[in-house]
């Protein structure tokens, strides 16, 4: 038995009749990175905080291969949004999503370079320029790591000794 190639898998899906009409080129007014990422802002968000590559952020989403139509993911239907730490995502979404505020909605037309490259992958899974409408819910912050205490280069002098060499002071009774 053969197995479907990842171009046959990826062609045998039906377009989106959903899709926004302009997956295969933006408009005029979108604005262009000199990266080649390209976005056009479709809502307006609040505030001035925006997400960096450590935060985890909150998007409703739905991602189209622009050259089908083939919608592949959407998570719209998710009422409270679905989770990512924005550094572990394409670099289109890292890109983008970094100069976003939350409430704001996009659209992203992100070149194969700066997602899962152009080369058709297998199980369908996309490929090539790709079409995101993506709304920023919410940044969540990593929890701050502990004070690093000042003594650990060298011990304080009411340090304790062992007889094996461990050194150490009892911090609470």
């Amino acid at each position: 038995m053969r197995l479907p190639t990842a171009l046959e898998l990826a062609t045998a899906q039906a377009p989106d009749p959903q899709a926004p009409e302009d997956l295969k080129q933006p408009p005029a007014d979108a604005k262009k990175a000199p990266s080649g990422l390209v976005w056009k802002v479709l809502a307006a968000g609040k505030g001035q905080e925006r997400p960096s590559a450590e935060d985890t952020i909150t998007v409703r989403h739905s991602g189209w291969m622009a050259s089908s139509g083939v919608k592949f993911e959407s998570s719209v239907d998710s009422p409270q949004g679905i989770d990512y730490v924005l550094g572990r995502s394409i670099p289109g979404w890292i890109e983008g999503l970094s100069s976003m505020v939350p409430g704001e909605k996009r659209r992203f037309w992100i070149p194969g370079k700066l997602a899962h490259g152009d080369q058709p992958r297998p199980y369908g899974l996309p490929y090539g320029d790709l079409v995101y409408d993506i709304e920023l819910v919410a940044i969540k912050r990593p929890a701050k790591p502990p004070e690093v205490p000042s003594d650990l280069t060298s011990p304080p002098a009411d340090a304790k000794r062992t007889a094996s060499g461990l050194v150490y002071r009892k911090l609470t009774e």
